[in-house]
């Protein structure tokens, strides 16, 4: 079995491709194989998605929601990795059958754990090729002997300029499918697992020169930088092909993808929401003031200080930011007078349950369902007053989306 992950494939994007006849190995599976769009997991985030993927469990099962999770019993976070996946990935029960596996890159398996018969290399959330990012370790060095510039992960921001990350992206993709067609060859693997997350990197830079949606896309720039995306699709393509050949036309192949993608018109801070109706308090004085000055600050930030300064700061010091937005972020919520707290840049709400949060106020049984109502309904009632829109047009309470979570369960 060949299984291939597409980070962010769009079926949308893919749809109007296909319609210009491009991307002919990716539309053969239309034409001739089983196709069609899915629901993603909520929050639709790759950590979350693709562990429900490799796991075949939903998020409250697996226990992966996020990128962060809280630490329990504080008020402080941190990175998720595999180490905090629940369940058995689908090589490891392959493995229980005494099938040989390889599965390369799939995102939160960092450390690789040992698996008999199985070849492990980590995704994502590994700190760097430094690390013991492959299992057996003792075939860590003949892989990056066979393909030297294997990368685990190449963001915008270690680049110059975005013509230097889309060079870089395609050299990282080639290496993904060498370093794939090597193992796959020395191993001869029953199940053979490879996934390609590169594209989801670029997207978040362009995608509003591909979305005809977004108001970039009549951008002067905008049909180059389509054009760019396109042909790195297109390459993806090509490597998916070289994939099957590998296979052989009586395998099972299947490509799959975590999620789509989607224009942003605008932002709705959830948590100066909160503060302005009296669900939330933050440490120190003039909170609100103090959080509509830091929102000005990032925008005056992200508008005057130029790519090159901003990429070179996050390359020198690439967990300062994460660090600080923790510190300055979850640590200055004051419990005695917080009932629900966003937690970072995600849309997700949480309550300041006791038993849960240190100092937590919502006891759960009728006052924590008639919280619950109450702020879902305000939000799903906001307008917009530049336009008289909702930006909300749907609240879920967590009961509603995740179905086997138990009453505390972060």
């Amino acid at each position: 079995m060949l299984f291939v992950g597409i980070d962010a494939a769009d079926p949308d994007y893919l749809e109007r491709r296909f319609a210009e006849g491009a991307l002919p190995h990716l539309a053969s599976f239309r034409q001739n194989g089983a196709w069609g769009r899915m629901r993603s997991t909520f929050p639709v985030l790759s950590s979350a998605a693709w562990s429900s993927i490799s796991t075949g469990l939903p998020p409250e099962k697996h226990g992966i929601y996020e990128f962060f999770r809280r630490i329990p019993g504080t008020w402080q976070d941190e990175p998720v990795h595999g180490g905090m996946k629940k369940g058995e990935d689908l090589w490891q029960i392959a493995s229980r059958y005494d099938r040989r596996c390889v599965a390369i890159n799939m995102p939160i398996t960092y450390p690789p754990r040992k698996v008999s018969n199985c070849i492990i290399v980590s995704g994502m959330d590994t700190p760097g090729e430094s690390v013991k990012f492959v299992s057996p370790e003792e075939e860590k060095s003949p892989l990056l002997e066979a393909v030297p510039d294997y990368r685990i992960e190449l963001t915008a921001a270690q680049f110059k300029t975005i013509e230097d990350f889309l060079t870089a992206t395609s050299k990282a993709m080639e290496a993904r499918k060498k370093a794939a067609l090597y193992l796959f060859d020395r191993w001869r693997p029953d199940l053979a697992l490879v996934i390609f997350t590169a594209l989801d990197r670029v997207l978040h830079a362009l995608w509003k020169y591909v979305d005809p949606g977004h108001p970039a896309f009549h951008h002067p720039d905008a049909a180059k930088w389509r054009d760019r995306v396109d042909r790195l699709y297109d390459e993806v393509d090509h490597h998916l092909g070289e994939l099957m050949q590998w296979a052989g036309e009586d395998a099972i192949t299947l490509v799959c993808s975590d999620h789509g993608g989607a224009a942003v018109h605008g932002t709705f801070y959830l948590n100066r929401w909160l503060i302005q109706n009296g669900y939330l308090k933050v440490r120190g004085s003039g909170s609100a003031g103090m959080l509509r000055a830091a929102g000005r600050i990032q925008k005056t930030i992200k508008v005057l200080v130029p790519r090159q300064v901003k990429n070179m700061f996050n390359r020198i010091f690439p967990n300062l930011y994460p660090s600080v937005e923790t510190k300055l972020g979850l640590a200055r919520v004051d419990p005695s007078g917080t009932r629900v707290y966003g937690w970072r840049k995600t849309d997700v709400l949480r309550l300041n349950l006791a038993g849960r949060e240190p100092g937590g106020k919502v006891v759960p049984g009728e006052d924590f369902k008639t919280l619950l109502n109450e702020v879902k309904e305000k939000l799903e009632a906001v307008i917009d007053p530049r336009n008289g829109r909702q930006p909300i047009s749907k609240v879920w309470t967590r009961h509603e989306i995740y179905r086997l979570a138990g009453e505390l369960d972060d």
